[in-house]
């Protein structure tokens, strides 16, 4: 062996004596800059040989000698600056960016081909051991590459592995409250390496078991990313399950025992549940019958701008006398949310084209609509907007179909300024229009966008004029309100508030302030009010002491209409009823009577009709100068003599003696209904006493009751004689009475 490690000797270094020194002298001779890879492996070749050659020929000395050796070897390497070390530099920086599994396996690839060296398979395992706490995304794809590189080289694997397990004990020992980032790490880790084979289950159980007894704050932190990283596997493993099953439920005995922080309850809780998840309950859905899934089909998939007849046609050849089918076609109508947004008035298109076929449906289908908007107005949840929206959409394009009138747009667009709003919003919050939403103004301009284009003829035009003032007011006053609360209003609002009254009225100037739409509807409201005065809709209250009579024309109006309505209704439906043979008439007294009661009757009746029908109003200005005396004359009553001509109504003075007939008819008259209602005031005000007594009766009576005896409360306890040998200082009292 000495003669070969002499030839060695002398190969690389000629006939020169060996010290040593040689090694060093020939690093200084060369540029460490220089030095390339066949330079750095003919070094490492050297200070093999001389190993060998120091084991020979040192002997006893060979072990302190040879230490000191080898660690100058490795201070001296490290001094070097070579390409390899580089090259692995950059390899560990492309190691932070993977994101892959193909990228994890290129990697691997890439580590045995060009970087497998003793040297780097000694770093590298320290290298992915030491990567920062923040970054918990690349553990599963460094346990990867060490499981991947565990066949060529086990030793990456099993330094791994021992990294992991001498830090997880490290930091169990510790028990400080401090770098939680990196112990989370490190039990995540231990999972992954768990699941790629590095480590065994067994030792992961160990580890999750060294937890579950300790169970401190730190504990439960590194319990929850052990399970979340390997919990499932472990659970899943024949040979893990059992050990894994009785630790979770020791794990929830001990969280149900303790009173902990609601934050650590929901990370152990999604840490169990990531272990052993419930089991699912499928639902089953309900089959519709065919028909119902046909109609689901043509609203909801097939209905579009091309194929409204085709759909049309065939809600058509629908069986309509089954009641079934015929209710849910209905519903399905009515519920446009189901819908597409952008086929809403196709929708609407089919339902008119029903209309003329089946009448009644159709009007219930506008029914529903509306109930279905005012019911989600009652209940602001932002939940039912895109269901607001869409309906009100659907409402819109039915008026473009001539479906409904302009009275139920109009109707509609008042009620979502007015529907319960406070009468001061800005001192008064109402539950049903919080400050904060403002779906109503969007509800309105989508319905303006839609329909309103029409309004611009007659009466139609006017209403949305001034409609058009209320609807700026109540944006001005959520303006109000959200600066109120030092909130910025949104200005998408402002927006589409403003693209929406220049497409309807472009000329129109939008006030900033709230003064300035209230002086505008101010003189809109006393325009209309003139023009009612005009047409005969004047207050009542000033002429008279007492309510006047409220003067409804468009009801009156609507009730003849409905009335002819009814009648003609009648008429077609007693067209239609089967004849029934009629009986004889025979005549007798008691039928002769009863026409004679019922002629006088109906005398009566006409009497006070006419008589109600001469009461004529007196106008204001007549009746003052009357009041204030300026008609009047001694020894005389005066009294207004109404004449009207056509439309025009003459008031003269008529001055009547005190003693004739008629002045002391009218005051007798006048005193008799003093005395009625003298008469109905005290009565009113004895049935309100005797009320308010029946009341207080009834309390009395209601306290005076003994309360009935509750024969099942707790009993008293029996005395029990104490366990434990008697005090004998606090049965005598030693020590004297306390002051």
């Amino acid at each position: 062996i000495q003669e070969e490690i002499a030839a060695g000797l002398s190969e690389l270094y000629g006939d020169d004596d060996y010290d040593d020194d040689h090694l060093e002298d020939e690093k200084e001779d060369n540029d460490p800059k220089e030095l390339s890879g066949q330079d750095l492996f003919l070094i490492k070749k050297k200070y093999i040989t001389i190993i060998y050659y120091k084991i020979i020929t040192l002997g006893s000395s060979f072990s302190i000698e040879i230490q000191f050796f080898l660690l100058k070897f490795e201070i001296i390497l490290e001094s070097i600056p070579s390409k390899a070390k580089e090259e692995f530099d950059v390899y560990m920086k492309s190691l932070m960016t993977i994101y892959n599994r193909e990228l994890v396996d290129a990697a691997a690839q890439e580590f045995l081909l060009t970087l497998n060296t003793p040297v780097n398979r000694k770093r590298l395992p320290r290298e992915i051991w030491k990567v920062d706490r923040r970054r918990v995304d690349l553990l599963p794809f460094f346990t990867r590459l060490a499981a991947s590189l565990k066949e060529c080289a086990p030793k990456i694997a099993d330094d791994l592995a021992s990294y992991l397990l001498k830090d997880f004990r490290y930091h169990v020992r510790k028990k400080d409250q401090i770098h939680f980032e990196v112990k989370i790490k490190n039990a995540r880790y231990i999972g992954e390496a768990t699941k790629f084979g590095i480590l065994s289950r067994s030792e992961a159980t160990t580890c999750l078991k060294i937890l579950v007894i300790d169970f401190s704050i730190v504990a439960i932190e590194m319990i929850c990313g052990l399970l979340e990283s390997a919990g499932r596997f472990l659970f899943r493993s024949p040979d893990s399950h059992q050990k894994t099953k009785l630790l979770l439920e020791q794990l929830k005995r001990k969280k149900n025992s303790k009173n902990l922080d609601a934050r650590l309850l929901a990370q152990l809780d999604n840490a169990i549940y990531c272990c052993n998840p419930p089991t699912e309950v499928h639902r089953e859905v309900e089959k519709r019958p065919t028909v119902q899934e046909y109609i689901h089909r043509l609203l909801y998939d097939l209905l579009s701008k091309r194929t409204v007849a085709f759909v049309l046609k065939q809600f058509r050849k629908m069986n309509w006398k089954d009641v079934e089918i015929r209710d849910y076609i209905i519903d399905a109508l009515s519920a446009g949310y189901n819908v597409k947004f952008s086929v809403v008035h196709c929708a609407a298109s089919v339902l008119a084209g029903i209309s003329e076929y089946h009448e009644e449906e159709a009007i219930e289908i506008v029914d529903n609509i509306l109930e279905d908007i005012k019911a989600t107005m009652e209940f602001p949840d932002p939940r039912f907007n895109q269901r607001r929206l869409i309906q009100v959409k659907y409402l819109a394009e039915l008026y473009n179909y001539k479906m409904v009138s302009s009275e139920v747009i109009f109707t509609t667009l008042y009620s979502f300024i007015t529907l319960g709003v406070a009468p001061d919003p800005l001192t008064m919050v109402s539950p049903l229009d919080p400050p904060e939403n403002l779906i109503r103004l969007r509800l309105a301009c989508v319905m303006l966008e839609t329909c309103a284009c029409f309004f611009d003829k007659g009466s139609q035009k006017k209403k949305l004029d001034f409609y058009l003032q209320y609807l700026i007011r109540y944006w001005l006053i959520k303006k109000e309100l959200y600066a109120i609360h030092n909130q910025a209003f949104p200005l998408g609002m402002d927006h589409i508030l403003h693209d929406c009254v220049e497409s309807l009225r472009p000329k129109l100037k939008i006030a900033q302030t709230l003064d300035e739409v209230s002086a505008a509807i101010e003189k809109i409201e006393l325009e209309a009010m003139e023009k009612l005065e005009q047409m005969g809709f004047q207050n009542e209250q000033d002429t008279q002491d007492g309510l006047g009579a409220i003067i409804e024309g468009e009801e009156d109006s609507q009730d003849d209409h409905s009335e002819s309505v009814t009648d003609t209704d009648t008429q077609t439906e007693n067209e239609n009823e089967p004849s029934v043979p009629k009986g004889k008439f025979e005549q007798c007294q008691e039928d002769d009577d009863f026409i004679k009661e019922l002629e006088n009757l109906m005398k009566t009746d006409e009497g006070m009709s006419q008589a109600k029908q001469t009461d004529l109003n007196v106008p204001m200005n007549a009746k003052k100068a009357i009041d204030q005396g300026e008609m009047k004359e001694e020894g005389k009553v005066v009294f207004a003599l109404v004449t009207r001509k056509g439309n025009k109504t003459d008031v003269k003075a008529l001055h009547v003696d005190q003693d004739s007939r008629l002045a002391l008819g009218l005051e007798a008259a006048e005193r008799e209904r003093t005395k009625k209602q003298e008469e109905m005031k005290n009565l009113t005000l004895s049935l309100a006493e005797n009320l308010a007594i029946e009341e207080e009766t009834a309390e009395l009576i209601a306290l005076s009751k003994t309360p009935v005896e509750n024969r099942n409360r707790e009993r008293t306890k029996k005395y029990q004689h104490p366990k434990a040998p008697p005090n004998a200082d606090q049965m005598f009292s030693v020590g004297g009475r306390r002051r």
